[in-house]
């Protein structure tokens, strides 16, 4: 017999010896008569999940969990529903040392199943992974981990015992790495409880993703609650009074912690008031009315009180332009940018929320070439309300326009200069705006997501 026959005939064997392991378990329990087999079979073909579960509870006994295990997986190709969660009482049953035995040919991907069956049974034990598993898998690059949410869950499994500091380290440093993480945000949430901040995490929030912009400054402004609002203000007071003649910097800031308002707005409000005070002589005014502009008109009451409190007044919105001021002034002749500022803050505080409809009523009244004018200003001076941008994206800008477009190009600009596919990952018009770029300029696409 020569070497290559010896080969197959050993393959063979072993092939065999495998068939014979399957069929006859080593432990006693996991051994299934073969009628048992194929009821089992026929439950999981059926999507009957539940009786399932029921045949190895506590209860009846039927099946221990780890049978019941050795069986799903082997026979997973059989499946036809898929609500894979009704199965979870087996697998948090079974023991962990085995259920991760038993994985080892769904991580390899030798067993034959549906794709999201394999997704769930993964993520199901990367839960129940220990730290060191998870780092060895990210170590060795298990290609199951090219998924942000499997890999999401690895990450969590790392950090989540560890300190505060180091947990908010390492996240970063893991985020550098794979910017989709970002995109996991229920997953990784549970890191961060604002009831495990510290000052000194409140401190590297404000220097590293507040005072400065980042890629992850919404996603860190998010983690805050209302009880980080009088430690983060405080940091705002304090280089508000450092460069309190530069009201520029001061409102770039302010865009970017304005989202923890919304967790406590009173108490917001009095403590952004403390930090114009610490402004220059028209400088308050002009931080004070840069808020005024991002709140509703119940809120803008709410800040007004404050600020007079501390002695800044004559910052009130003044007389909001309707639709019919709007469009007389756009029609006029002289269309400068103060007056395009006044109609823009005009029409985001009283139109925001049906700004669709009413910009469709201005349109039909003004010449194309000045409300396109104001679309534009729209968009610019309130970047952080993508809707605007999307407005003109999908309503002034016909299908098949390229990038040498003059309204096109004023798009683009606008999207690179305010680093829109960072800062806005988890706004709702995040996906249009990035189909966008990617249609009309593909190298720009690859700059601005290239990590």
């Amino acid at each position: 017999m020569d070497k290559n026959e010896m080969e197959a005939v050993v393959g063979a064997l072993k092939r065999i010896n495998r068939c014979l392991d399957e069929r006859f378990e080593k432990d006693a329990d996991l051994y299934l008569a073969p009628e048992q087999v194929e009821e089992i079979k026929k439950l999981i073909y059926g999507g009957k999940y539940d009786k399932l579960v029921k045949e190895c509870s506590p209860v009846l006994k039927k099946f221990s969990p780890r049978v019941m295990v050795n069986v799903l997986v082997k026979n997973a190709w059989l499946m036809r529903k898929s609500k894979y969660e009704t199965l979870r009482p087996i697998f948090d049953a079974c023991e962990y040392n085995y259920f991760r035995k038993v994985m080892t040919d769904v991580f390899e991907n030798r067993i034959d199943m549906p794709t999201k069956f394999r997704f769930w049974l993964i993520a199901t034990c990367l839960e129940k992974n220990s730290a060191a598993d998870c780092r060895r898998m990210i170590a060795q690059k298990s290609i199951f981990l090219n998924h942000p949410t499997l890999k999401a869950i690895c990450i969590r499994q790392i950090l989540k015992d560890e300190p505060i500091d180091k947990r908010y380290r390492q996240f970063n440093d893991y985020v550098d790495d794979s910017k989709n993480l970002l995109t996991q945000e229920d997953i990784v949430n549970s890191l961060f409880p604002s009831s495990d901040f510290t000052d000194t995490i409140r401190s590297l929030i404000f220097n590293e993703h507040i005072k400065q912009a980042s890629d992850m400054s919404r996603f860190w402004v998010g983690r805050l609650e209302a009880s980080d609002i009088p430690f983060i203000m405080g940091k705002f007071k304090e280089f508000c009074r450092q460069h309190s003649s530069h009201f520029t910097e001061c409102a770039d800031i302010l865009g970017r912690l304005y989202p923890i308002s919304k967790k406590n707005f009173s108490d917001f409000a009095e403590r952004f008031a403390a930090a114009c005070a610490c402004m220059d002589g028209n400088q308050k005014a002009k931080l004070a009315r840069s808020c005024l502009g991002r709140t509703s008109t119940e809120d803008s009451k709410t800040l007004q009180a404050a600020l007079i409190k501390q002695g800044i007044s004559n910052v009130e919105k003044g007389d909001l332009a309707d639709t019919d001021k709007i469009i007389e002034i756009l029609s006029g002749n002289f269309l400068n940018g103060r007056k395009l500022g006044y109609l823009v803050h005009s029409f985001d505080a009283k139109y925001r929320d049906d700004y669709e409809n009413t910009l469709e009523q201005i349109r039909q009244k003004t010449s194309e070439n000045h409300f396109v004018k104001f679309c534009c200003a729209l968009f610019k001076i309130k970047y952080w309300r993508l809707d605007y941008l999307v407005y003109v994206i999908d309503k002034l800008i016909a299908p098949g326009t390229d990038k040498n477009d003059p309204l096109v190009k004023e798009v683009l600009e606008h999207i690179h200069d305010k680093n829109i596919l960072r800062e806005f990952k988890f706004d709702k018009n995040y996906g249009r705006i990035i189909a966008f770029v990617k249609e009309k300029d593909f190298s720009l696409f690859e700059q601005l997501t290239r990590y």
